[in-house]
């Protein structure tokens, strides 16, 4: 045999070798070249991913690793409760009331000593000679129930059955008050006698501011003729006083 038979017959031997290996392994030869050249493997080498990495890999978490989220609620502070004001109860100390004053102490009973002003504001002007009189002669009585009574020493122009008049007082923290009224009625008419006024302590003694109404109507028939009349007086006056 030549050395070209030899050598056409050693490459013959080759090729079925090479094709026996390939079939051997499961592919034809050019499949595997093929796949050794894109870096396939077969499938017995091929490792299936495992699906814990597939998992990690996709950032997913197992049910008992994957913790719900907090929800952080909003801290909501209460605003804060500004003082309460002074109004609503809450007073300092320096806002406290402080004592009441003490209490205007009442005579029993006061005597006129003078009479600082005298005015007739109703009546006609013959009369205020005789009004002043009355008013000079003054005595008021104070009862401790709140009891209250006037009269006059002078009676020339005041009729005996008008007096006393009487009423009442009331006694605050720096005086007294006092209101008294008197009647007569007969079968001609009546007479009234009015005083008001009040008491305050002045000077070593008390200064008393009265007004003094005297009012009188009258009406008769005589003949079968009708006769009606009516008068009044008003003073007002001041009057230094004593306790009595």
């Amino acid at each position: 045999m030549t050395a070209a038979a030899r050598t056409a017959l050693t490459l013959a031997a080759g090729i079925v070798t090479l094709s026996v290996a390939a079939c051997g392994s499961g592919g034809t030869p050019s499949q595997t070249a093929t796949q050794a050249s894109l870096g396939f493997t077969s499938p017995a080498s091929q490792d299936s991913p495992s699906q814990t990495a597939t998992t990690a890999s996709q950032d997913h978490t197992s049910p008992a690793s994957q913790s719900t989220p907090s929800q952080s609620t909003p801290s909501q502070s209460t605003p804060a409760q500004t003082a309460t004001p002074a109004s609503q109860g809450s007073t300092s100390p320096a806002a406290q009331p402080s004592a009441p004053a003490a209490q205007f102490k009442v005579p029993g009973q006061l005597t006129a000593t003078a009479v600082t002003s005298f005015q007739l504001t109703q009546g006609q002007p013959g009369w205020a000679a005789g009004e002043q009189r009355e008013v000079a002669g003054s005595a008021w009585t104070f009862g401790p129930s709140g009891s209250f009574s006037w009269t006059t020493t002078d009676t020339a122009d005041m009729a005996k059955d008008l007096l006393p008049v009487t009423g009442s007082y009331t006694a605050s923290a720096d005086g007294i008050s006092f209101h008294g009224t008197h009647t007569v009625t007969s079968s001609v008419g009546s007479r009234t006698v009015i005083v008001d006024g009040t008491v305050r302590q002045g000077g070593s003694g008390y200064q008393v501011a009265m007004r003094m109404t005297s009012s009188s109507g009258m009406g008769a028939v005589v003949d079968g003729q009708q006769f009606a009349s009516a008068n009044s007086a008003v003073n007002e006056s001041v009057i230094t006083a004593r306790a009595s």
